[in-house]
């Protein structure tokens, strides 16, 4: 029987081939759109969703309730990161991270690619994915440099990278490093990086290691099993009031006043859930919740539009099948059948249309670069049981609606 109708509904579809071709590039237009929307929505709220610990990591900034109003800042001084590990009970780690400049040597060939430089418990705190070379403890030598897949093939081809030497910036100067690790590309990451050493080879680490004035590097601090935001806070204000006693007195004397936390100068904490969407804090590096949900509202209007313009074709169509669908009637076909073969018509053009969106997404992901960077394989797309369930959902509605009014 299900032979039967499926037969019978390719030679429908078949025959009337214009009306088939409308439907399905309606179908296909509004569902590319749509799926490129989502999945741009899907890699903003997918960051930093890899890293194993993310639920006890922060980025630490600073809150000051000046004489001219609350400001922000979330750069950090050399000392800041040493200090909280040591004297924080509730941190169990703290990674600061900052640029080292851009030039890289490596056989007499000189490249621009921008290196940064972080402790050596970034690699405890954050999970990125190690490919090749030291999985352990990529930054235990002061020599390890550790490349993302991309960098290493942008500098060594095919050759393995792992154990080759270079020269790249630490801050002024070059130093020659060792590779020592190969990572997967961390581009849903709030930390990201092409390359990656660690930050005591910068130029100016030894001189500048114990001031609290030269701000210049973000913070990053892993809580303990247990302990809470609000009591590593508390303990940050010690800290602050122990280190830097100059700096409230400094606000007080231009006529600062606590809010309502109390606060003239303190170091707070944001969770890294938060921190690609604080635009409070990281400013034009961050992206708004608004824009993200304005997205998702744009995609599924685009699919549901596309939707219900299917669904208005074969309404428009209905009239001109009445002859046949009496014909059939007259012939005896129950109404359960009858319903079975147009929905199978509606369904098929459904699947089919979505399965070639699906096909032109992920052209138009390897493509154009925008859309590229979102580095997010569509095959995992496919298998995530949120999307095939609504995929599911949306094509047996819209093609249940579309038959329904077919047979009525």
């Amino acid at each position: 029987m299900v032979n039967t109708i499926f037969r019978s509904a390719w030679r429908n579809l078949s025959r009337n081939r214009l009306h088939t071709a409308v439907n399905m590039g309606g179908l296909v237009i509004g569902f590319t759109i749509g799926i490129a929307v989502l999945l741009l929505v899907y890699s903003q709220l997918s960051y930093d969703s890899q890293h194993v610990n993310s639920g006890r990591i922060y980025e630490a900034y600073v809150f000051t309730n000046g004489p001219d109003g609350p400001g922000i800042n979330n750069q950090f001084d050399y000392s800041a990161g040493p200090v909280i590990r040591a004297e924080a009970p509730a941190v169990e780690r703290s990674a600061r991270f900052v640029d080292g400049g851009s030039h890289l040597n490596y056989r007499n060939r000189s490249l621009d690619i921008p290196v940064m430089m972080a402790d050596e418990d970034l690699f405890r705190m954050f999970t990125f994915k190690v490919v090749r070379g030291n999985a352990s403890n990529p930054l235990g030598k002061l020599t390890d440099i550790v490349l993302t897949e991309e960098t290493a093939k942008k500098i060594f081809g095919n050759e393995d990278p792992i154990g080759q030497q270079l020269s790249a910036s630490a801050g002024e100067k070059l130093k020659a490093y060792t590779v020592s690790a190969v990572v997967k590309d961390p581009k849903l990451s709030t930390v990201k990086f092409e390359m990656l050493t660690r930050i005591e080879n910068r130029g100016d680490y030894t001189a500048a290691t114990n001031r609290w004035d030269n701000h210049m590097l973000a913070l990053y601090v892993e809580l303990k099993e247990g302990a809470t935001q609000r009591e590593a806070e508390q303990q940050l204000r010690l800290i602050n009031h122990r280190y830097q006693a100059g700096v409230y007195t400094d606000l007080v004397k231009k006529g600062a006043k606590p809010d309502q936390n109390g606060d003239i100068y303190a170091t707070r904490l944001l969770p890294l859930s938060k921190a690609h969407f604080s635009v409070q804090v990281n400013g034009h590096k961050a992206t708004s919740y608004m824009m993200v949900y304005t997205l998702l509202l744009v995609g599924l209007l685009v699919i549901a539009i596309a939707s219900f313009n299917f669904v208005n074709i074969n309404l428009a169509t209905a009239f001109t099948r009445s002859r046949e669908i009496g014909v059939r009637k007259c012939l005896g076909a129950g109404r359960n059948r009858l319903f079975g073969q147009l929905w199978y018509e509606s369904f098929m053009i459904c699947a089919l249309a979505f399965v070639l969106s699906l096909l032109l997404t992920n052209v138009l992901m390897h493509s154009i670069d925008g859309i590229q960077r979102m580095n997010i394989p569509l095959g995992e797309i496919l298998l995530n049981p949120k999307f095939l369930g609504l995929s599911v959902v949306l094509l047996l509605f819209v093609a249940l609606v579309a038959g329904d009014i077919l047979r009525g």
